[in-house]
């Protein structure tokens, strides 16, 4: 693991352009009398339900400090381009726009999210085309030989394996993860998070060689 970590180091990070394989949708007005904040994950968790209890604590670093955001139940999250997300899709060094409350003062600011966008979450259009370098029971790292959507030729995209993933074959025939392997050139499409530089939600991955 230390190996394959090391060798991916030197590769160019991904920035992959989501937006342009669909239409944006329109933004939502924040909440009246909204106070905005932004900042990078550098924690987050989902705490116990129950009354006036948010469903998700989130630890920011942002320009003026650490600031810990409560979410509560229902809290409308979306992604870059305002398409509707959710607390799963929220990841360790994704950048936040949040609108809420100030709660509090002490060494760590306490603000109540009423809206959250996450920049780093793109819409579910993203798409890459790459060669498998490696691949085990939960990811595949493909590195990207084509540049649909303006991705880099040599950035490193990392999809992570779900059940429900549609893997075809060359010849269009359903196929498995297993069939994923080192030195394949694929075709994967799905929601992308352009700070982890993971597609960790791919709805297909094509194997075309």
């Amino acid at each position: 693991m230390h190996l394959k970590h090391t060798a991916l180091a030197t590769l160019s990070a991904l920035a992959l352009a989501g937006a342009a394989a669909g239409i944006a949708s329109a933004a939502p007005s924040p909440p009246a009398g909204a106070s905005e904040i932004s900042g990078t994950i550098i924690w987050h968790e989902r705490v116990a339900r129950g009354e006036h209890r948010p469903a998700i604590g989130i630890l920011l670093n942002s320009a003026g400090g650490d600031i810990l955001v409560t979410v509560p139940d229902g809290t409308p999250i979306y992604r870059k381009y305002w398409g509707v997300s959710d607390p799963s899709e929220l990841h360790t060094g994704d950048t936040l726009t949040v609108w809420g409350v100030a709660n509090g003062g002490g060494s760590t600011s306490v603000f109540r999210a009423e809206m959250v966008q996450d920049a780093a979450i793109q819409s579910k259009g993203a798409e890459a085309t790459g060669q498998v370098l490696f691949r085990d029971d939960g990811s595949a790292f493909i590195q990207v030989t084509g540049k649909p959507d303006g991705s880099p030729i040599g950035s490193v995209l990392v999809a992570a394996r779900r059940d429900d993933t549609k893997i075809t074959l060359p010849n269009g025939q359903p196929g498995g993860w297993a069939d994923v392997v080192a030195g394949r050139t694929v075709e994967a499409g799905g929601t992308y998070d352009d700070a982890t530089h993971t597609m960790f939600d791919p709805d297909h991955i094509h194997i075309v060689s």
